[in-house]
């Protein structure tokens, strides 16, 4: 499990009263209520969301090699850049792994599919899967949670740090008000507070953490 971090966004004292979190289309169902969804401030590529770990080492791998048919020596520059770009330190060892059956990944149609959509992927977006996008583009790995509304206070958790970019965003989608974060570090990280408009960060301050 993640250290999670408690978020909490607070809109400016004097324009409280005009702004409602829950009259903005910022929201998903869950199963435990209503979530703030960063989808809808950054919306992330349906084609991402594909399986990260291990997984990806062989399915790329099964598909620049055509099946297994062509050995790492003999692949295109391309490819090899692109197995490079994947993260792929060791594409021989995969290589011999896949053709011996010495690995958890049986070389299938969907092997070769996951394999094609991965390198897609990294073509379209500069990504693979989900992970590094929303550690990026969100600044955390996965989506909110335990999301608690009043009025003009919304409160959540994420995974292990604090959702800059998103609320950088949400300020930006809304120019007009002054948004502020404070994130509460798990594990004595330390807590962050953070002021922002028109998507432009104002002010950031960090209290003490613990030695």
């Amino acid at each position: 499990m993640p250290n999670w971090t408690i978020n909490t966004i607070a809109v400016e004292g004097k324009k409280r009263g005009n702004f409602v979190f829950l009259d903005h289309d910022l929201f998903k169902a869950g199963e435990k209520g209503l979530q703030f969804d960063f989808n809808k401030l950054i919306p992330m590529p349906k084609s991402l969301s594909i399986t990260e770990g291990s997984q990806k080492r062989y399915a790329v791998i099964y598909y620049l090699t055509g099946k297994c048919k062509t050995s790492i020596r003999n692949l295109s520059s391309d490819a090899k850049a692109m197995i490079g770009r994947m993260g792929i330190w060791d594409p021989e060892t995969v290589f011999v792994q896949l053709t011996n059956g010495a690995c958890d990944y049986v070389k299938s149609d969907k092997l070769y599919k996951d394999g094609q959509q991965y390198v897609k992927n990294m073509e379209d977006y500069g990504y693979s899967t989900w992970y590094d996008w929303c550690c990026d583009k969100w600044g955390t790995k996965w989506n909110a949670c335990e999301t608690y509304v009043d009025g003009s206070t919304l409160s959540f958790l994420t995974a292990w740090s604090a959702p800059i970019p998103v609320f950088l965003a949400l300020s930006k989608k809304f120019p007009d008000t002054t948004f502020f974060m404070e994130s509460d570090y798990e594990g004595g990280e330390g807590r962050c507070h953070l002021t922002a408009q028109g998507g432009c960060l104002l002010d950031e301050t960090w209290d003490g953490t613990e030695d």
